[in-house]
């Protein structure tokens, strides 16, 4: 065989040998069935390793499948698509006013009490001499 197919079929390295009667392969099989098990899994770690995706994409792919199920579920719940996006906009909606309400009220309380502390300090402040 040429230099051409070897380099074209076997990615530079010479074809595999035959096995012969007195080669130490077919001598000794169970060496060389041991031998064979370990290199097979060898290159099923390396592909394996190969083919691992990342658990982020995977992640955000499963929520984005998630949300299209859920949709379609209320789509046909609903009779159409338009009547599920009503219900979606409905639940988000009230939803964001259930958080909503206890932040207002929360920044609401600590903007008075800086006002009252405010109003504190003013007057003591006030009571205090200046130094000439």
């Amino acid at each position: 065989m040429g230099t051409w197919f070897k380099s074209r079929f076997w990615g530079q390295r010479a074809p595999p040998a035959v096995a012969t009667s007195d080669s130490p392969a077919v001598a000794r099989p169970q060496v060389a069935r041991a031998e064979l098990d370990a290199a097979y899994q060898r290159g099923r770690r390396e592909g394996a390793k190969r083919r691992r995706g990342s658990p982020l994409v995977a992640t955000i792919g499963l929520i984005a499948v998630a949300a299209v199920a859920l949709f379609v579920y209320l789509a046909v719940q609903n009779g159409s698509f338009s009547s599920g996006g009503a219900v979606v906009d409905q639940n988000l909606s009230n939803a964001s006013q259930r958080v909503q309400a206890p932040l207002k009220n929360a920044a609401s309380t600590a903007g008075d009490a800086l006002e009252n502390a405010g109003q504190n300090l003013k007057q003591r402040a006030g009571d205090q001499p200046t130094n000439p």
